[in-house]
C-alpha cells in the first residue's frame, strides 16, 4: 500500500502567495499602531507619536495645558462616544474621539498599561487623555515644568 501525492498547480502556489501577503500586510496595518506609540515630552511640547500610514498625533506646549488630574476612572462626560480620526481597538484607544460631554480629546490609552489616567484640559476646551507604562514619571516631568497635577 502507499500513498500518492497529486501536486498542486503552479497558480495555487501564487494564490496562496497572495493572501499570505495580504495577511501580513493587513496584520502591521493593526498591530503597527500599537507597537509603535509613544509620549514624548521634550522642549515645552508634549506629543503623541505613532507609526502608520494615516496615524493621527498631536503635539501641544504645556502652556496650552489649563487642567491636569491624574484619575483612576474616566468621568462619564469624558468617555469617548465616536471616533473623529484614530484607531479604536480593544484596550487601545489612540486619536481623536468625540467626547459624551460634547469636546474633543486625543486618546493615547492602553489598558496593557497598569496605571491610572493623566486628562489634561487645554486652554481650546479639548482634551489629551493618557494611559501610560510610566505614567508616574510622566507625572513627575510635567510637574518640573511647572504643570500643576492633582491626584484624585
Amino acid at each position: 500500500m502507499g500513498i500518492y501525492v497529486v501536486p498542486p498547480t503552479p497558480l495555487c502556489w501564487v494564490f496562496m502567495g497572495i493572501v499570505l501577503g495580504i495577511f501580513v500586510f493587513v496584520s502591521m496595518l493593526v498591530v503597527a499602531p500599537e507597537v509603535s506609540a509613544r509620549i514624548v515630552l521634550e522642549n515645552g511640547k508634549l506629543c503623541a507619536k505613532i507609526f502608520g500610514p494615516t496615524a493621527p498625533s498631536t503635539c501641544v506646549s504645556i502652556d496650552e495645558i489649563v487642567r491636569a488630574e491624574v484619575v483612576k476612572e474616566l468621568s462619564d462626560g469624558l468617555k469617548p462616544v465616536l471616533r473623529v480620526n484614530g484607531y479604536g481597538l480593544p484596550g487601545f484607544l489612540w486619536g481623536w474621539f468625540k467626547l459624551s460631554n460634547g469636546h474633543q480629546a486625543f486618546f493615547a490609552v492602553s489598558s496593557a498599561a497598569k496605571s491610572k489616567y493623566l486628562v489634561l484640559q487645554l486652554r481650546n476646551g479639548d482634551y489629551i487623555v493618557i494611559k501610560c507604562r510610566d505614567l508616574p514619571k510622566l507625572v513627575a516631568e510635567l510637574q518640573s515644568k511647572g504643570v500643576s497635577v492633582e491626584t484624585k
